[in-house]
């Protein structure tokens, strides 16, 4: 897989010292959680996944980032952004950007998978790296970031891939404020709440060049949250109640990382001072 970043802080550093570029103006508290930003895949003309009912990734993730949306807001008081919260195409580094412009502690994007595999199932949740875990995490990252694309149909081109020198100085930036340590974390907490949701083994986390993730000034994760290829699993997705439980798995995760976040202020997180 994709070797994660060092995460650990240059000994020479100081609390006043200018930050590197790529991170925050101003550092931020780690161990605060307010602002939490959603991102519904997908969306207009960009359908993304469609499941053999005709049911289109787009509708599916914009129910569940609403739901999420609700439990956040009504239940702990979080503010709240949706990057779209209606049906229409939003640019992949412009969901990122509305991310850092309200300062959000947490991204969260929400998709639907797709295997040309009738058989795959269960939830894959990843987090950034310029090298992917595995061809099918490459294929999946490929058709992301063509936006519109369907997927498991990837031709393998590796045409629309992000630039490496741009991901390699976001990546760099991520390494030395945390963020991929953190994201990493959300990420495992995240797979586990869905796995006891679903019922089924981890499909493991894993990392992958997904353009939304990239430029994110705070911990990012992207969740493919059930195969629409996979019948069973298409069934669940159209009814309400298995959507409301998926949000429920996913507010779950978000109060563990904010729990553990809060735990670690003060030098308990890796690289933070003693």
């Amino acid at each position: 897989g994709g070797a994660r970043a060092q995460t650990d802080a240059p000994p020479d550093a100081q609390p006043n010292v200018p930050p590197a570029q790529g991170q925050r103006e101003q550092q931020p508290d780690w161990g605060v959680i307010k602002t939490i930003v959603i991102d519904p895949g997908h969306g207009g003309e960009e359908v993304g996944a469609v499941g053999r009912t005709g049911v289109y990734e787009k509708d599916l993730a914009l129910d569940i980032a609403n739901r999420l949306k609700a439990r956040l807001v009504s239940d702990h008081g979080f503010n709240v952004i949706l990057t779209r919260n209606d049906d229409r195409v939003v640019p992949l580094k412009e969901r990122t950007a509305i991310a850092n412009h309200a300062a959000a502690d947490l991204f969260l994007s929400i998709h639907l998978n797709s295997s040309r595999r009738v058989s795959a199932h269960g939830t894959e949740t990843y987090f950034l790296s310029l090298t992917a875990s595995d061809e099918e995490a490459l294929s999946l990252a490929r058709a992301e970031n063509r936006g519109g694309a369907r997927k498991g149909d990837d031709d393998g081109s590796g045409a629309d891939d992000p630039s490496a020198s741009d991901l390699e100085m976001v990546l760099w930036g991520l390494a030395q404020s945390e963020h991929l340590a953190r994201s990493s974390r959300l990420a495992d907490l995240i797979q586990a709440e869905m796995n006891r949701l679903l019922g089924v083994s981890s499909r493991g986390i894993k990392q992958a060049p997904f353009a939304v993730l990239m430029g994110a000034t705070m911990p990012a994760v992207l969740v493919e949250v059930a195969f629409l290829s996979n019948p069973d699993e298409e069934k669940e997705l159209t009814t309400p109640d298995f959507r409301d439980r998926v949000a429920l798995a996913l507010e779950t995760a978000i109060m563990q990382f904010k729990a553990e976040s809060e735990a670690g202020r003060g030098g308990a997180q890796a690289g933070g001072p003693p």
